[in-house]
């Protein structure tokens, strides 16, 4: 597919198989098989312009975005984990962390710091 007939996004990679992308946005849980055209096209993370939820058929439930990363948030490690309380299988990316090594954003994991419920986060705004 020719990538630059999709919806431009600085956190799209490179192509896994034939119409699938690696995405490396830090606030998008994908799973291994990469995002679609049609995921970035309504994706709430892409860096274009905001989504409107008109424009999506089905919003997600239960969604908790941070506002900025973390400043201890690293970049992913590569792996990823199965979501406990998570409805189906949804695997949870798992980043590392200059305060506890490894960390997850939004999903809390047995053994890894979560930043979402963090004692140690700090906002990357206004460094």
């Amino acid at each position: 597919m020719d990538i630059t007939k999709i919806t431009p996004c600085r956190w799209r990679g490179s192509e896994i198989t034939e119409g699938r992308y690696t995405c490396s946005s830090t606030k998008l849980q994908v799973s291994p098989q990469g995002v679609t055209p049609a995921t970035c096209a309504f994706c709430y993370c892409r860096d274009h312009e905001p989504v409107l939820l008109e424009n999506i058929s089905k919003p997600r439930k239960n969604v908790v975005i941070q506002k900025t990363p973390c400043i201890h948030l690293r970049e992913p490690t590569g792996e990823t984990q199965e979501c406990p309380s998570c409805t189906g299988k949804v695997l949870v990316k798992i980043f590392h962390c200059s305060i506890y090594n490894e960390c997850t954003i939004y999903k809390e994991i047995k053994g890894k710091a979560c930043c979402n419920n963090c004692k140690d986060y700090k906002s990357k705004e206004g460094i």
